[in-house]
């Protein structure tokens, strides 16, 4: 065995030779790997069977000044609230005005028909932004123009869902009465139900028991809540509400 790792050594000097197994299973030297895996590089000694340890170079200490170290920025939390609130009347006016060039009044948005809607939280996340980052974006005198695009657009949009949703739901109340599939008399109360997937499939369960109708109440979900429609299935064009 010592011969033949002689010859091979001999052969290609660019392996490096190993008392584990054949040098053809290692890479070279320089690389210092065995099979993808980082170990110490091994050649062979002139005029001698024995591996010897090549010393390897200290990359740690090579590259210790060339990168930089990351350093962790401490932010004043009172002072950025402060910065928030004080900031917060100039950057609703700027919103605003570029709101209502876009053709929709700022007002509607505070109404129950956006209450928790995607328009709403855009129109909030930049009169009050909450982190520093955020804040030095709206700072932006162009940042005001671009996400009033961005609420006029989210606004209009579920409108127009809410607006497809209403005729659906006319639409399979006249299939109903025209089919004059049985109701039952009795109402079903959701008081302050969080979760609008639950709701979905009460709506489901309504829907398949005959039930006359659903009220929702308190911060319960209610139809056209995306997430609520996605687990009801159309059933709450069947089900007054």
């Amino acid at each position: 065995v010592p011969a033949c790792r002689s010859a091979c050594a001999q052969a290609r000097p660019g392996l490096s030779a190993s008392p584990w197994g054949p040098a053809s299973r290692y890479r070279s030297v320089g690389r210092g790997m065995r099979w993808g895996r980082p170990a110490p590089a091994l050649a062979l000694s002139p005029g001698s069977d024995q591996p010897r340890d090549v010393p390897q170079p200290d990359l740690g200490q090579a590259f210790q000044g060339s990168i930089p170290r990351m350093r962790r920025v401490e932010v004043n939390t009172e002072d950025m609230e402060a910065r928030v609130t004080e900031g917060a009347v100039g950057r609703k006016a700027r919103l605003d005005e570029e709101i209502r060039k876009q053709g929709l009044d700022p007002a509607e948005l505070e109404t129950e028909e956006f209450f928790g809607s995607s328009a709403e939280r855009a129109y909030r996340s930049f009169v009050y932004p909450k982190t520093a980052k955020s804040l030095q974006v709206t700072e932006d005198p162009r940042r005001a123009r671009v996400v009033a695009t961005q609420v006029t657009f989210l606004a209009r949009e579920q409108r127009a869902h809410r607006a497809e949703y209403l005729r659906n739901v006319d639409l399979r109340q006249q299939e109903r009465a025209a089919a004059q599939l049985p109701t039952f008399p009795i109402t079903i109360v959701l008081d302050n139900v969080r979760s609008a997937e639950n709701v979905g499939v009460i709506f489901r369960a309504a829907e398949t028991a005959g039930v006359k109708e659903v009220i929702t109440c308190g911060f319960t979900p209610h139809p056209p809540n995306p997430k609520l429609l996605k687990t009801a299935v159309n059933a709450t064009e069947y089900v007054r509400s």
